[in-house]
């Protein structure tokens, strides 16, 4: 899912709930009917829970898990797949880290005025903030590229090899940021007059 634009209309929930109510209604009764015919091997499962998610969503997720490994197939797999996508990896319950870390990334295209910059280099001006959580990302070590590029991953933006003057390295795309930027920041990307520093 991703956060609807200002100008965007979308189609609100209990609208939709309406309009569907009798198909929704049908859905829940054989899933209720399910788990009360397969309640007793529901309870017994001990699920894989993913080692991505903290206790606190491993504890909320395994219900559901159970209930897929009981349903066969692929579903146990694309269950815990489903788990580690839709769960924020937020460190602190405060903050959501990834707008925060959007934010940065904003602001660092924005001073530098570069319609491109190299992971390595965006690491180095993201940690360089005492004050922010990616100095000590990854419990008191540094934000590294794999996590930079892990937690852009839910946005649509991965780092892709760029030409950089006269070297080619793996970088991001001013571009490839416009969508989140708009969405979760409300921050419209205009074109670049000139760089102040070198890509």
């Amino acid at each position: 899912m991703k956060r609807k634009k200002a100008s965007e209309k979308v189609e609100r929930l209990n609208v939709y709930l309406r309009q569907h109510s009798n198909d929704l209604s049908d859905l829940k009764r054989r899933i209720l009917r399910f788990c009360i015919d397969n309640h007793q091997l529901i309870r017994q499962v001990v699920p894989e829970l993913p080692v991505e998610l903290d206790d606190r969503q491993q504890d909320n997720w395994e219900p559901l898990l159970q209930i897929a490994e009981v349903c066969g197939s692929d579903w146990e797999k694309l269950s815990r797949a489903a788990a580690i996508s839709l769960t924020p990896k937020n460190l602190h319950d405060e903050t959501n880290l990834s707008e925060m870390l959007l934010a940065d990334i904003e602001e660092i295209f924005r001073v530098f005025r570069v319609d491109r910059i190299q992971s390595a280099e965006l690491i180095r001006q993201l940690v360089s903030d005492a004050t922010k959580p990616w100095i000590d990302y990854r419990k008191n070590k540094p934000m590294t590229q794999y996590d930079l590029a892990s937690l852009l991953k839910r946005y649509g933006v991965n780092p892709q090899n760029i030409r950089f003057e006269s070297k080619v390295a793996k970088g991001y795309y001013l571009e490839d940021f416009k969508d989140a930027f708009a969405r979760y920041l409300g921050i419209e990307v205009t074109p670049l007059q000139e760089a102040c520093v070198p890509a």
